[in-house]
């Protein structure tokens, strides 16, 4: 494999690193927000029955939404890494 070759595919794991990390990170705190957030709708008497059912379909959507955008993160990365060893 040639060097620049190298370089970049170092390049993209340090990069790809960096997204995991942040990605994780993020994940962790929006989850424990997300639950907190379930927590006090789910936990006061008087909230109607279609507002809970509510915050469960958002809080399901950004949990969706995150997991989706790790498998693309992760697929692209693999098709990157794919084309920069293609490469003469």
């Amino acid at each position: 494999m040639p060097i620049c070759a190298g370089l970049v595919q170092l390049g993209l794991d340090l990069g790809k690193a960096t997204i995991d990390n942040t990605g994780a990170s993020l994940g962790t705190l929006q989850g424990m927000l997300e639950d907190r957030l379930t927590e006090a709708v789910k936990g006061v008497s008087w909230m109607p029955g279609p507002v809970c059912d509510m915050v469960d379909e958002y809080v399901g959507l950004a949990r969706r939404t995150r997991a989706d955008m790790t498998a693309t993160v992760d697929r692209c990365y693999t098709l990157l890494y794919k084309l920069v060893g293609s490469e003469p």
